[in-house]
């Protein structure tokens, strides 16, 4: 398969200019057993678009995720554009290519892997195996540099070592290239003010573990425990 014709590879020049975090080519309960969020609650209390990494932070923390097994998964590579299909930010069957991307992967009670990407137009959770094949659609060899790797942390590291001063969407002069978060920047117990580049950079040996796609794909929740 090849990618739409219509859409060129090369974004416009004012989305390079003013926008450097999306590319578009198109352009009280039981705390010990807490019911479910539903994803328009979530949408509601944990989300803001661009802030992807802080969504999952969110997420991560959320008292009925608590109980489970769960991840954060970083996903980028070396050329910061990674093609994803399916996310709210294009059109209806358009592509978009991230610098980077994170979602959250969880273990549900029936040991199946899914996965919360609350940018997801096919909605959330969806199962691991599902949310791959949709998402990351095969590329020919010419488009390779738009393959992605992920970066798979559990929970608790991810609290402790993760943080972001949003630096990374500030313009020149200092305003916010989209509106921040509502909620204070996040900031693990040992990291230091900004370590969202270390997450993000798959040659760093730094936390976690860095999978291809068929990675994560055979060895599911597995492979990453």
């Amino acid at each position: 398969m090849s990618l739409p014709p219509q859409r060129p590879i090369s974004p416009p020049t004012r989305w390079m200019r003013s926008h450097d975090r999306l590319i578009i080519l198109t352009r009280a309960c039981d705390v010990t057993n807490p019911p479910p969020p539903s994803r328009e609650w979530l949408l509601t209390h944990c989300y803001q678009p661009y802030y992807c990494e802080e969504n999952v932070w969110r997420l991560c923390q959320q008292p009925h995720f608590m109980a489970r097994p769960r991840w954060a998964v970083f996903i980028a590579n070396q050329h910061r554009r990674c093609a994803l299909w399916h996310q709210r930010a294009a059109a209806a069957g358009a592509v978009v290519v991230w610098d980077y991307h994170v979602v959250m992967l969880v273990t549900a009670t029936d040991g199946q892997p899914l996965v919360w990407d609350l940018d997801c137009a096919l909605g959330a959770p969806l199962p691991l195996h599902t949310y791959l094949a949709a998402t990351f659609l095969a590329l020919p060899a010419e488009y390779a540099h738009f393959r992605p790797y992920f970066r798979v942390v559990d929970a608790a590291t991810l609290l402790q070592h993760f943080s972001s001063d949003r630096r990374h969407m500030r313009a020149a002069d200092g305003s916010y290239i989209e509106p921040p978060p509502r909620w204070p920047p996040p900031r693990g117990r040992h990291a230091p003010a900004h370590s969202l580049g270390r997450f993000i950079d798959m040659s760093d040996r730094f936390v976690g573990e860095v999978l291809n796609i068929d990675q994560l794909r055979q060895g599911g929740v597995g492979q990453c425990e």
